[in-house]
C-alpha cells in the first residue's frame, strides 16, 4: 500500500500542498524514531573504509561526528542549500562530489576534472 494517496480518494482529510492525503498515522511510529538513530554516528565511525559524509547543513553534526571529522577519521561536503534529501534537491553535485571522493579514494577510475566542483557558499 502507498503510503500517500491522489486526493480525491477516499481517506484521511490530512492534505498535503502537493494535493496528497497521508493514509498512514506517522505518529503512531513514534515510539521507534529513537532507534533508528541511536548509535548511528559511533557505527558510521566504526567503519573502516573511507568515509564521506554528505549533510545538508553543519547543524546537523553532533559533537561525535564532529570531533571525529576535526581528526580527519572522515570527509564531510555541506550542501547549503538543500533541504532534507540533499541527492534528491541537488543530484548533480551530489554525483560530483561523490564520484571525486571514489576516485581520490582510487575506489573507482575515471575522468573527472576538479574545477568542476565549486564549493556550495
Amino acid at each position: 500500500l502507498s503510503a500517500l494517496q491522489e486526493e480525491g480518494e477516499e481517506g484521511e482529510e490530512d492534505s498535503t500542498e502537493a494535493g496528497y492525503t497521508w493514509r498512514v498515522d506517522l505518529g503512531a511510529s513514534e515510539v521507534y524514531w529513537s532507534g533508528w538513530y541511536s548509535g548511528m554516528s559511533k557505527l558510521f565511525l566504526s567503519v573502516s573504509a573511507p568515509k564521506l559524509l554528505l549533510l545538508a547543513g553543519p547543524d546537523r553534526l553532533d559533537t561525535e561526528l564532529t570531533r571525529a571529522h576535526m581528526q580527519g577519521k572522515f570527509q564531510v561536503q555541506m550542501f547549503n542549500h538543500a533541504g532534507h534529501s540533499v541527492q534528491e534537491d541537488l543530484p548533480d553535485k551530489v554525483a560530483d562530489v561523490v564520484s571525486s571522493f571514489l576516485v581520490r579514494q582510487r575506489i573507482a577510475q575515471g575522468t573527472y576534472n576538479p574545477q568542476n566542483i565549486k564549493p556550495d557558499f
